[in-house]
């Protein structure tokens, strides 16, 4: 595999100028995120490291697979790439949902990453680690469940993740 395999990634998502998040997962199994805005890489984490260095450390490592997250949920970073700027949270934004019913704790957390590793795969603990501190377990099964591609699985993953949860 070539040597910046990653970089090789991050190009062909760039070409769409598009915003949001590239999750790889690469061949130790380690995991990394790169944010891109309007099609120009802002930011970049890989193993504690931000930024360029993250970068610079993932490009010695294969990548075995990547997905791409249309959104503008980016990380705020004080180590941005190129000096891009992330865009401003309007200040029309609704406050934070507060959770409606028990909150998700780190056991269920754990319990939920090791289910969803059986839908999505070993980005799993990532799209987990996304999920607000304070969210409810209903929501955070929710939006868990549309990281599933099919309709049939996530419903499957709803129903055993609610067993895990509401114990």
């Amino acid at each position: 595999m070539a040597e910046n395999q990653i970089l090789d990634v991050i190009s062909q998502y760039l070409a769409s100028e598009q915003t949001g998040t590239i999750m790889a997962v690469f061949e130790d199994n380690s995991l990394g995120r790169f944010y891109v805005v309007s099609g120009v890489l802002a930011t970049a984490r890989y193993r504690n490291k931000e930024g360029r260095e993250a970068v610079n450390v993932a490009k010695n490592v294969a990548v075995t697979s990547a997905r791409f997250h249309e959104n503008a949920d980016l990380v705020r970073s004080g180590d941005l790439i190129d000096g891009i700027a992330l865009p401003q949270t309007p200040s029309n934004k609704p406050p934070p949902v507060q959770p409606i019913g028990p909150q998700l704790t780190n056991v269920m957390r754990a319990g939920v990453v090791e289910l969803l590793m059986d839908y999505v795969g070993p980005v799993a603990p990532l799209i987990v680690s996304d999920l607000p501190d304070t969210i409810d377990i209903e929501s955070a099964l929710d939006q868990l469940a549309s990281e599933i591609d099919d309709a049939k699985s996530a419903a499957e993953f709803v129903r055993t993740a609610r067993s895990i949860t509401l114990r």
